[in-house]
């Protein structure tokens, strides 16, 4: 069993990769069986489906990087409080880039099994995103802060999710 300082270096090392581009270091970090539950995404498993989604994510911010606020742990757990923000460069799930900067905050609880990652839970400032200037040609609305969470399904090819645009008129209607 890792100690407590192993869990958090280890959740460490892995925010700090997906600062770069070395996307084939994931199966370094994580479980054959690895689960992200993300209520924002389609449930990755394994991975191939990680890799795919970091994938995603830094081609539409290239300049991708993560501040690690708090980083707490007991056990085989690890919980991470961040902030993540980059420059909307690339396609976003059917959004054409728009070149605006965004921040956006998280909070994400790991569980680890020999000295990999088993488990991730996500929690973002979905609306945030939304709302926010990088969204909001396709939303009509500049930024606004709130606490009220949004779920999303956007379109991830090899999940068959439901897509992008339906969930459109639904955020519409949040923000309004």
């Amino acid at each position: 069993m890792m100690s407590i300082e192993e869990n958090k270096a280890l959740v460490r090392r892995w925010i700090e990769l997906w600062d770069t581009s070395d996307l084939s270091e994931i199966g370094n970090f994580v479980t054959k069986d690895y689960v992200r539950h993300d209520p924002n995404t389609p449930e990755v498993r394994g991975p191939d489906a990680e890799q795919r989604l970091v994938a995603m994510y830094r081609a539409a911010f290239p300049d991708l990087r993560f501040t690690i606020e708090h980083l707490v742990a007991e056990g085989d757990m690890v919980l991470a409080r961040l902030t993540a923000r980059g420059t909307h460069q690339g396609e976003l799930m059917g959004i054409a880039p728009t070149g605006k900067q965004i921040e956006v905050a998280a909070m994400e609880l790991y569980r680890l099994t020999d000295g990999k990652i088993a488990e991730q839970w996500v929690t973002m400032d979905a609306l945030g995103l939304l709302s926010s200037s990088v969204l909001s040609p396709v939303l009509g609305r500049k930024s606004t802060r709130t606490s009220v969470v949004v779920g999303m399904a956007p379109v991830f090819p090899w999940t068959g999710a439901v897509p992008w645009l339906t969930y459109q008129s639904h955020a519409r209607a949040c923000l309004a």
